[in-house]
């Protein structure tokens, strides 16, 4: 948490890179990972419910241990009551305190804070009694379910009071883990008979072909030996159906534009049966290395990382089958995954800064389409000025792209009525219990 906190760590590759030097059990990952993950989530309101039963000093006045050991032992307490014995969950937090040097006063403070909270959850009290209504609708919901005021304004406006709180929410719980199996080494079915052996239980996906859903916590993975063998992929349903929806074909030539870490790339890989060739292309040298990395794993020979940025339009030449640009976007459709988004992003980058970015890169990658081939564009995003304002921009000055409606493509789309009147598919995690994503489909005019 101290770390997050100074460095703003991705929490998922901070927990992967700790998790992997300890030998826990697959109960006490997932223990670890939901404390985390949380203690972030509900970042504000936790710190809501300790100012208010700090007599002395708001937290943000404490030191980095003091604060975060509160944070940790306010989640157990408020979030994980039952589950989490009250007198262990304040002792932990006093013994770290003094376990990284906080003197008398401060363990004496953490301790007394902390009491006085374990006082009113024995009494059975909520510590966010809270209404979602009346004049301070915004606040009241930003405290309720721990998101910025600006975040539920926005939402307010957009979705309006009960679907404004059911998205903060469902952004709050647990969202399933899935994974690709990977065909080119082995069946679901296999794969599925692997994690029971390890007591994992799984469900076949009812969006995309080919995707388990874990139906038993969050498992480390990584550590199996049939993840080291290639035969399965982490990746959510809603990720995968962007290349379902993409359908690249055996032979095909398809450039994956933001392709880092590769999920994308080598699921098109896999659906071309390692036939064909795709140019992954990131900006970043070090991120070339884990699409390497997942190449090799999953045993994908044609894939060609390249170096290149994409709002640069000289970096790009060629007229391919298909081209994939699932663009750098705000996340505000997986704050189930990514809790630590929700304090990252300002309304600006959302108005401002990522559309530009999102429409330079797109505009630059249309031309790189042959005639009669298909253009994929994708955001993990909710909101209109990523999705539809971008969309609207690029139709009006590519006239010889036009939409598909991505129901008549024939992609399975499962049971979820997730294609909109306009063709395209916007996901919304309230409503259809996945991420929210952002894809649509052109087709170039031959």
């Amino acid at each position: 948490m101290i770390e997050f906190e100074q460095n703003m760590v991705y929490p998922k590759t901070l927990l992967d890179t700790k998790l992997l030097k300890l030998t826990l059990p697959n109960n006490d990952h997932g223990f670890v990972r939901g404390l985390v993950n949380g203690t972030i989530q509900h970042m504000n309101s936790i710190d809501w419910i300790i100012n208010n039963y700090s007599m002395t000093r708001k937290v943000t006045d404490t030191t980095k241990e003091v604060r975060n050991s509160l944070r940790v032992a306010v989640y157990q307490l408020e979030y994980m009551r039952g589950r989490v014995p009250p007198y262990a969950a304040v002792d932990q937090a006093v013994e770290i305190v003094k376990l990284l040097g906080g003197h008398t006063g401060l363990t004496g403070y953490t301790n007394g804070v902390l009491r006085a909270i374990v006082r009113e959850c024995i009494a059975g009290r909520n510590l966010l009694n809270l209404s979602s209504t009346g004049k301070d609708v915004v606040k009241n919901i930003s405290l309720k379910h721990s998101h910025p005021e600006w975040m539920v304004q926005r939402w307010l406006t957009q979705y309006g009071i009960d679907d404004t709180e059911k998205l903060c929410e469902v952004n709050n719980t647990h969202a399933d883990m899935a994974v690709r199996v990977n065909t080119l080494k082995t069946t679901s079915g296999e794969v599925v008979t692997a994690l029971n052996n390890y007591g994992l239980g799984v469900r076949m996906s009812e969006l995309v072909p080919d995707a388990l859903v874990f139906t038993s916590g969050e498992p480390f993975l990584e550590g199996l030996a049939e993840f080291q063998a290639g035969m399965f992929y982490i990746q959510d349903e809603a990720s995968q159906l962007v290349t379902h929806i993409l359908g690249p074909q055996p032979g095909e030539v398809v450039y994956d534009i933001c392709s880092a870490p590769g999920g994308k790339a080598t699921h098109a890989a896999q659906l071309m049966k390692n036939s064909g060739k795709i140019v992954a292309f990131d900006m970043f040298s070090h991120k070339l290395r884990f699409i390497r990395e997942n190449s090799a794993r999953l045993g994908v020979t044609i894939i060609d990382p390249q170096l290149r940025d994409g709002e640069n339009p000289q970096n790009f030449t060629g007229a391919v089958d298909r081209v994939l640009i699932d663009v750098p976007c705000s996340g505000t459709g997986v704050l189930r995954r990514r809790p630590d988004l929700k304090w990252r992003r300002t309304s600006n980058d959302i108005i401002f800064k990522l559309p530009k970015i999102q429409y330079s890169i797109l505009s630059n990658a249309a031309p790189l389409v042959k005639p009669g081939g298909i253009l994929v564009y994708s955001t993990c995003s909710i909101e209109p000025e990523e999705n539809e304002g971008v969309i609207g921009k690029f139709v009006k000055e590519f006239p010889l792209f036009e939409i598909e409606n991505i129901r008549d493509t024939g992609k399975f789309l499962g049971n979820k009525d997730i294609v909109n009147p306009g063709g395209w598919v916007q996901t919304l995690t309230h409503k259809h219990g996945i991420d929210g994503f952002f894809v649509i489909r052109f087709r170039r005019k031959g």
